[in-house]
């Protein structure tokens, strides 16, 4: 009877943490609105302002992290390279302005860190996925 109970009790806190939204999720939601109002190059700013909101220090936000295995810088480089995609795609921003909006400190560093990661310059993407 006892099994029983347990086995209920295990499956529901399942079903309760299926539907909970990762720690991941909400740091990248954190993240995308800390650049958007902060509008700072900083990582650690960014952090700061990422661990202020969630309450808790920068070491157990990374180690929290560990166990969705990924890390801060990891979750505010794919922020980033969305945000980018996105106004690329469906603005008529400059790369410039979207630098600027993306909290990089210049044009040259955004482009480089766009290449980077996606293969392809920030133009070249803008022709090639513009709708």
């Amino acid at each position: 009877k006892l099994h029983s109970i347990q086995k209920t009790n295990l499956n529901s806190k399942k079903i309760e943490l299926e539907h909970t939204k990762s720690l991941s999720s909400l740091v990248m939601n954190l993240i995308e609105n800390s650049i958007k109002i902060i509008r700072s190059e900083s990582e650690n700013s960014i952090m700061n302002d990422v661990c202020s909101t969630l309450r808790m220090s920068r070491w157990t936000l990374n180690e929290k992290l560990k166990y969705e295995r990924t890390t801060f810088t990891e979750l505010l480089k794919s922020v980033r390279v969305n945000m980018a995609c996105k106004l690329l795609t469906e603005t008529t921003t400059s790369i410039q302005e979207i630098s600027e909006l993306i909290c990089f400190s210049s044009q040259s560093v955004f482009s480089r860190f766009f290449k980077l990661n996606l293969n392809v310059s920030p133009l070249a993407y803008r022709n090639r996925y513009r709708c």
